[in-house]
């Protein structure tokens, strides 16, 4: 019987664990692709909040940073989708 009632519960643990981590991972999924998509939905809206959280003295510099970063993902994204397409 204790067996039975040890083996039960290790079942129903496996079950939870399982759906949790495939319902976590469909709502990270979700939730990226919705920030992603109000992000690029708002036209220049990175750069305002950058020009907000960064004073006047390092305003020039936050926002040529920002589009490296920009530059560099965008070649990065470019060269994964090459390599799936290959």
């Amino acid at each position: 019987m204790n067996i039975l009632g040890g083996t039960l519960e290790k079942m129903t643990a496996n079950i939870f664990n399982t759906l949790f981590s495939i319902f976590g991972g469909i709502f990270s999924t979700i939730f990226v692709l919705t920030i992603a998509i109000f992000l690029s939905l708002e036209e220049k809206s990175v750069e305002r909040a950058l020009s907000l959280l960064f004073p006047k003295k390092y305003e020039a510099y936050a926002l040529s940073l920002w589009g490296k970063c920009q530059k560099k993902v965008s070649g990065w994204f470019l060269s994964r989708i090459l390599g799936c397409a290959f």
